[in-house]
Parts: C-alpha cells; structure tokens; sequence
C-alpha cells in the first residue's frame, strides 16, 4: 500500500537512514521544498541533499491526509 511506503520514508529520514530512501523513492523522483523554494530533480539528488546537510534532525508524522491518488503528510 502507497501509505505504508510514505510511512516508510519518514522513517528512514527520522533514523537519518538517507541511502534508504532509494527503497521508497522513485528513480526521477522531483522533490519540493516549499519552505526554502529548493527543487531537487531525482532521488539521488535528494538523498545526497540528506547526507550534506549539517546537524541531525527527526521526523515526527503527525497527520497523513489522503485523497484519490495524493499523499499530504504534515510532519514536524
């Protein structure tokens, strides 16, 4: 199920288990960031952005709103 796979991404971004993400990501995956306007063009892109990033950070899913074939999830 898609849910269990975008479950799956946060927590491999909470563990800070970023090569993981290959597992749960499209090859051409387009990840936006809309807080700091970032577009990163497939998933090795985003993965790489994971790992340079200073400092560790978590994942907390607070609210997974579906509906027909979207995904939003609200995470702190």
């Amino acid at each position: 199920m898609i849910t269990d796979t975008v479950i799956k991404f946060w927590e491999h971004i909470d563990k800070g288990q970023f090569d993981m993400l290959a597992d749960v990501m499209a090859s051409d995956a387009v990840v936006i960031l809309p807080n700091t306007n970032e577009v990163f063009y497939g998933r090795k892109n985003y993965i790489q952005f994971n790992k340079d990033y200073p400092g560790r950070w978590y994942a907390d899913v607070k609210k997974i709103f579906i509906a027909d074939d979207e995904i939003v999830t609200a995470v702190y």
